[in-house]
């Protein structure tokens, strides 16, 4: 069913473009300073910063309200509402036409929003999600991903789970207009990716990625950040239902990446692993590359998935300076 996405074909306007900011947070009052500083720190400077504490959290708010900026905003909901809805909260209160969500523990590098609203102006209409390579830094690796970017005609769901395309939320930049006709889903446990989906196959919304790295993805495992793991069961049923946002060849790693993940971590025996795997293939279709996923994510965790991507880094990080794609991070990150 397609959405009137209501995507508008945008006015010239006159001077610099509003583009607003929306941080989630909740007990974190060092990390989302550190995040607001960086949003302070860019070179587009006509911006409104809207921090959504999720409930009640004195600390985190004194904390912000130390930061004294006249463009920062604090929004307290007066109970934990979940990450989708406290960033649906942001976006109704965000006066900018363009929106750009960050997480509490990440950071921008200060040119993010001036070439991303660059490449937002060169379309004609604000039907897009516009995202950029990261840098994700963990206890053990820091890596510059995705490797690959989508291409114009990709399916989506085949992006995010055959070529292990992830859209990092905090490079997520995109039109308030987009925002509203397609929320984030409340108590969705992948509330990134079903939002992405929707929006794309729902909305038509255009999916373009900057080649340079302008963000920095705090991955490490005690960062505690909102949302978690969950049980498998309402993932499985949700991408049933749901299994026509997928193709044959992309819904059984749906099935190994989210829900086999997930019961692995409950520790449940081989045969409800083996469940999910057949699932997959029963709604989808058989593949040595979902065999050799399910593997993977069968026998290893995710910090020995990242020590075997670890091996990887240092060709990719060479392959990306050569290509230019690294935009002088690391002296950025210094200064």
């Amino acid at each position: 069913m397609q959405i009137a996405a209501e995507c508008v074909i945008k006015a010239k306007e006159n001077g610099a473009i509003l583009v607003s900011v929306v941080i989630p947070t909740r007990n974190r009052p060092l990390l989302v300073g550190n995040a607001v500083r960086s949003v302070l720190n860019q070179t587009h400077t006509n911006i409104e910063i809207i921090v959504v504490v999720d409930g009640p959290d004195p600390i985190t708010v004194e904390s912000l309200q130390a930061i004294g900026s006249l463009q920062l905003k604090t929004i307290v909901n007066a109970e934990n509402l979940g990450l989708a809805e406290t960033r649906n909260v942001g976006v109704r209160n965000a006066a900018g036409n363009w929106v750009a969500f960050l997480d509490d523990d990440d950071e921008w590098l200060p040119r993010k929003l001036e070439k991303q609203l660059a490449l937002a102006e060169q379309y004609s209409s604000d039907c897009l999600i516009l995202g950029c390579r990261y840098i994700e830094k963990t206890t053990g690796m820091e890596r510059i991903a995705p490797s690959v970017l989508p291409g114009p005609f990709e399916d989506i769901s085949e992006y995010v789970y055959c070529k292990r395309g992830f859209i990092q939320p905090s490079t997520i930049f995109t039109s308030k207009n987009l925002l509203y006709a397609v929320p984030f889903t409340k108590e969705m446990a992948i509330e990134d990716t079903e939002w992405l989906l929707r929006a794309v196959q729902d909305a038509g919304a255009l999916v373009q990625v900057l080649p340079e790295a302008l963000s920095v993805f705090n991955n490490a495992s005690t960062q505690g950040r909102l949302g978690g793991a969950g049980p498998w069961e309402p993932l499985l049923t949700w991408g049933i239902a749901n299994r026509s946002r997928f193709t044959k060849r992309s819904f059984p790693l749906f099935v190994v990446m989210e829900c086999v993940t997930r019961s692995r971590l409950r520790k449940e025996p081989l045969y409800a692993k083996l469940y999910l795997l057949l699932t997959g293939w029963m709604f989808g279709a058989f593949s040595i590359e979902s065999v050799c996923y399910f593997l993977g994510y069968l026998l290893l965790g995710s910090h020995q998935r990242r020590k075997v991507r670890n091996i990887l880094v240092g060709t990719e990080k060479l392959r990306l300076i050569e290509e230019g794609y690294l935009g002088g991070w690391s002296k950025e990150l210094e200064e």
